[in-house]
């Protein structure tokens, strides 16, 4: 299973909260997956985690089951809870503040009057994640969006976001509008936030891996790049080497240039360092590569003169 589903899955389980926290999650999922009126409540999703979560939710609340159906057909989830009880849907309305007949408040006063307290909002982003929220692999990336279908459920989730100190970024697609954040650390905020410690774990677990690969990788990379690019000098170094002797200047190879010069032939993978070592006493990196150098000098010399010697 993803990890996406495995997210849901353990949000759905989360009801041991105090019921303005409840609340709160209920009217979220009531957003996204829910069509509520006095007389008649329907939560639909194609996600059994939603009806799921509904279920305890609402058995929490009224003190009996709530079951979910599993439907088929042109409905509008795959996973449904009916509720025809007059006097549960008009609690309902009530306690999700609800408008009526067209009366009621904004959405945005009664956003505020459902998640006065901090914990609440956390409880309304675990239901709108729920019902609408992706994440992807941390193994892969780190994205995590609620899309929603009218402007009015993003905006509300953009507060509850900003209002837990994580900075959202909001998009307008073509069939919804788009919540979402890519930084690891915001995500593992918003993990513990909603109150997911199993997933929370796992992602952090998957962050250090990889941290530690990431940093393996830049470590090997960097020494295949220094290991690179000894080879190529040592190469150009035997090079202009072999263009003296071959042309008869060992002589011009004097005050230990000729030593210098053997011992590059002989150990063409060394560094300078392990050059240096060879001799008695050591010679620094710094004296190697000075000697090197010269050597270069008179090999370009000796090329500018087309070879000759004298």
């Amino acid at each position: 299973m993803s990890f996406s589903y495995e997210l849901k899955k353990e949000l759905s389980m989360l009801v041991d909260t105090p019921r303005h926290c409840r609340i709160a999650e209920l009217a979220a999922i009531a957003d996204h997956a829910g069509e509520i009126s006095v007389e008649r409540a329907v939560f639909s999703a194609d996600n059994e985690a939603v009806t799921c979560a509904a279920s305890l939710i609402l058995k929490k609340i009224f003190a009996r089951s709530f079951e979910t159906e599993q439907v088929s057909g042109r409905a509008a989830g795959k996973y449904q809870i009916l509720i025809e009880d007059p006097d549960i849907c008009s609690e309902l309305v009530k306690m999700l503040k609800l408008p009526v007949g067209g009366s009621g408040i904004s959405e945005a006063d009664r956003f505020a009057l459902l998640t006065v307290k901090s914990c609440c909002k956390k409880a309304y982003l675990r239901g709108a994640f729920l019902c609408a929220g992706t994440i992807s692999d941390p193994d892969r990336s780190y994205h995590l969006e609620i899309n929603c279908k009218r402007k009015r459920e993003a905006d509300k989730a953009a507060a509850a976001f900003e209002a837990l100190g994580i900075p959202a970024k909001s998009d307008k697609r073509s069939r919804y509008y788009s919540v979402y954040i890519k930084d690891s650390e915001m995500i593992s905020d918003l993990l513990g936030a909603m109150g997911a410690r199993v997933s929370l774990l796992e992602l952090e677990n998957k962050r250090i891996l990889r941290s530690v690969r990431g940093d393996i990788n830049r470590r090997v990379n960097c020494e295949t790049a220094n290991i690179e690019k000894t080879a190529n000098a040592s190469a150009r170094q035997i090079e202009d080497i072999k263009y003296i002797l071959d042309r008869g200047g060992k002589e011009l190879l004097s005050n230990g240039l000729d030593e210098i010069a053997r011992v590059r032939v002989e150990y063409p993978t060394a560094t300078l360092q392990e050059l240096g070592e060879m001799f008695e006493p050591p010679l620094g990196k710094s004296c190697i590569n000075h000697r090197l150098r010269k050597i270069a000098r008179i090999a370009e010399n000796l090329r500018e003169k087309g070879g000759n010697v004298v």
